[in-house]
């Protein structure tokens, strides 16, 4: 696997309990997945412009927590090629240890370049094997018809957004993690465990 990424945990990247934020694991990825592509000669100079418009699919695998300070390093692979979509593997390491901390697949539709490794059973993917997407192209209103309900919402700021004015990859990832707490709350309503 090609290095793409090398740095550490940040004190500003922690949650309470001194640990990597998910955001910033997939900030990690995507430093990894941009510089891994760009040691492969898959990206360019503008590969940060041409894997947002390309990626349609990441998949995360958390096995360790990355504590305050910890040296990372990211490795990269292609994994698998079809006639319009690339599958790369990233991985985050602790630097010392090369404790595995954080597999992702990302896939990415009209590159195109050599498959250099498989994907590594700890980065398969694990819970509901068929998962439905046709939702994903509903509107809101759409949504809350079949039972949907909204736990985030928010206004998207330029901060955290690319010079193109896209948002920021691990962003989405902000405001997912930012919104689990009305998703808990809604499922202890429905369970009938609300707590005070």
């Amino acid at each position: 696997m090609q290095l793409g990424y090398r740095g550490s945990v940040n004190r500003w990247e922690c949650d309470e309990n001194d640990h990597l934020n998910v955001r910033f694991y997939v900030e990690k990825h995507w430093q990894t997945l941009l510089g891994g592509l760009r040691r492969l000669g898959i990206l360019d100079d503008d590969a940060h412009v041409v894997a947002r418009s390309a990626l349609e699919v990441q998949h995360l695998r958390f096995l360790a927590e990355s504590r305050l300070s910890a040296p990372l390093s990211g490795y990269c692979a292609v994994v698998g090629q079809s006639a319009n979509q690339l599958t790369v593997f990233t991985q985050l390491r602790h630097a010392l240890s090369q404790e595995v901390l954080c597999n992702c697949v990302h896939r990415l539709a009209g590159l195109s370049g050599e498959v250099t490794d498989k994907i590594p059973a700890d980065a398969a993917g694990r819970g509901i094997a068929d998962i439905d997407l046709s939702y994903a192209a509903l509107a809101l209103h759409e949504l809350e018809g079949y039972g949907f309900q909204t736990i985030g919402a928010g206004v998207i700021s330029p901060d955290e957004c690319d010079a193109q004015g896209c948002l920021l990859v691990h962003h989405y990832m902000s405001r997912l993690s930012d919104s689990m707490p009305h998703l808990w709350g809604a499922a202890e309503i429905e369970e009938g465990n609300t707590t005070e």
